[in-house]
């Protein structure tokens, strides 16, 4: 990770909830799932059926259990944000209750992940890893061919994504960024290896036959512990962006004046108002 704790809340969160229409997305995700991997392996009726079913019995398991923590999260991070606590402490509490909720995401998800692909012709089987790896080789396309300074052009994004919580931004917290962006390393190569290493072994995983002695573990260590496939240069990376990330968290929380200090606190509200609207389509209130 390249920011920790309030990072995650403030910033990912309100990106991935930025569509209009996400309430609407998640009460038929189930559906939107199921057309896309008809898309791109060729699912049979049946199939798809139990898929939608299968997903569908997921995301009320995910409204019921795991939406209300998030909320809860959210909540004590709007005090804590109205009381000004902030420090390295707290950020790393949140950080571990973010991954948390990943892990417990995944591992809720894994059973259905292994009857879904058991159930996978042969030829299904290799359209879905060639789907993956033509989906990988695509992300990959805009870095290539980007010809803007790599620099700036993170710059820029950053400003955008932290002016999108706090709104407009003074100079001191541009100057955060700048050297921010400076101490920053570029990990994108490394990243890319460690998608390969990980895509190449969901091959290899699925390609031996179901029942195949340690094929299940192997699956669920992609599943559950896939930084076992990450090279060395790449953690080490890792934890120096997570420093650096870090402190400029602080700094830009430490600097908020009360104007930016009530624009994250809004978009917070938005936030609980969102979750407590899509836990309200699957029957569950808070």
């Amino acid at each position: 990770m390249s920011f920790r704790g309030l990072a995650l809340v403030l910033l990912a969160l309100i990106f991935l909830s930025s569509c209009s229409s996400r309430q609407l997305g998640y009460r038929y995700a189930e559906n939107l799932v199921a057309w896309q991997l008809h898309q791109s392996i060729s699912l049979e009726r049946q199939q798809r059926r139990e898929l939608r079913a299968e997903l569908d019995r997921f995301l009320q398991w995910h409204a019921e259990t795991q939406m209300p923590a998030y909320y809860a999260l959210l909540k004590q991070v709007q005090v804590d944000i109205e009381n000004s606590r902030f420090s390295d402490e707290l950020l790393a509490q949140y950080s571990e209750q973010v991954m948390q909720f990943w892990y417990d995401f995944r591992l809720e998800l894994l059973p259905y992940a292994e009857r879904f692909l058991a159930d996978l012709s042969e030829e299904q089987q290799r359209n879905l890893l060639v789907s993956l790896q033509e989906r990988l080789q695509e992300d990959d396309k805009p870095k290539r061919r980007s010809s803007k300074d790599p620099q700036q052009e993170q710059i820029t994004q950053m400003e955008d994504r932290v002016a999108s919580a706090f709104g407009r931004l003074q100079q001191s917290q541009k100057d955060y960024i700048q050297v921010w962006a400076e101490q920053h390393i570029d990990s994108e190569e490394l990243w890319r290896e460690y998608q390969l290493a990980w895509l190449d072994s969901f091959t290899n995983v699925m390609m031996l036959p179901a029942g195949t002695e340690g094929r299940q573990d192997l699956l669920q260590r992609l599943f559950l512990t896939p930084e076992e496939w990450r090279g060395e240069n790449l953690i080490t990376t890792l934890a120096h962006n997570e420093q650096v990330g870090t402190q400029l968290i602080l700094q830009l929380l430490s600097s908020i004046d009360v104007r930016q200090q009530r624009h994250v606190i809004r978009e917070i509200d938005r936030l609980r108002r969102d979750l407590r609207g899509m836990m309200r389509q699957r029957g569950v209130t808070v």
